[in-house]
């Protein structure tokens, strides 16, 4: 865990040094602007060498001209084209995982033809493809639903006197929920296992497998646990809630597929 949250601020950095190169370059050189100094030391000069008559008749009022914005905004057309480039790219990538979904399927198709004599593995790729997609869909939601908004607004005083709302519960769910089915599964192929190799048919144990690295496998997530564990050290620093998170996960997890396997393993 320590090694993932090492090289994901690493990848922070190299972002952020990556996106503020870019910045640099793509900036507009801002022109350069008279100082008001030297425009009154002119004035002062101009007024030391020569002394204007004064006239009798009323000065007509000037008009100020604004001062040139110089923004590092971009221009319309750079907007116009940026949104174009987005819609393009929103447009065309779920079609491209689509196209890659059915070409993996008809892969595995292929390859469950061909290979007449045990065709469990393609099997069991088929399926991790069918379960894969609704794991996911469900620690989407989980986390829609129990994480804490990026930037909490807070309202009355009981909302403030609530506790633990900063833990993402629905990513600790998620893990917690891959865990358990996860442990089920391998507890029941271990207990199982003679029974498993004597039946010519492997459908059970090709279900389990894929149960278990498809659904579970989907489901749980550490890549977004170390996200919110940077998340909350940058947020929320001086407090030991991003060590709490981490080790609560890691330490329920391990303690729950302990017991589970015990339970179905020796008893």
């Amino acid at each position: 865990m320590l090694v993932a949250i090492g090289s994901f601020q690493a990848g922070q950095l190299v972002s952020g040094w990556i996106y503020s190169k870019n910045s640099k370059n793509d900036s507009p050189s801002e022109p350069s602007l008279p100082s008001p100094d030297s425009h009154e030391d002119n004035h002062d000069d101009n007024h030391d060498d020569e002394e204007e008559p004064v006239s009798s008749t009323p000065m007509k009022p000037t008009m100020m001209t604004p001062p040139l914005e110089v923004s590092g905004s971009s221009s319309p057309d750079e907007e116009q084209r940026e949104e174009q480039h987005n819609r393009i790219l929103c447009g065309g990538l779920p079609i491209l995982l689509l196209l890659g979904t059915l070409g993996l399927v008809i892969a595995i198709l292929v390859g469950y033809i061909r290979d007449g004599n045990d065709g469990s593995f393609y099997q069991q790729l088929f399926f991790v493809i069918l379960v894969a997609p609704l794991g996911a869909l469900i620690r989407w939601t989980l986390s829609r639903w129990y994480n804490p908004p990026p930037n909490p607004v807070v309202h009355s005083p009981r909302q403030r006197r609530r506790r633990l709302s900063w833990m993402p519960w629905g990513t600790f769910i998620a893990n917690m929920t891959g865990c358990f089915v996860s442990i089920l599964c391998t507890g029941l192929l271990d207990r199982y296992r003679t029974e498993l190799d004597r039946k010519t048919n492997q459908w059970p144990r090709v279900i389990l497998i894929a149960i278990r690295v498809g659904f579970a496998g989907s489901l749980t997530t550490v890549s977004t646990m170390i996200k919110e564990i940077v998340s909350m050290q940058e947020k929320i620093p001086g407090t030991a809630k991003s060590t709490i998170y981490g080790i609560v996960t890691c330490l329920t997890g391990m303690m729950m597929g302990l017991v589970v396997y015990m339970i179905i393993v020796r008893v």
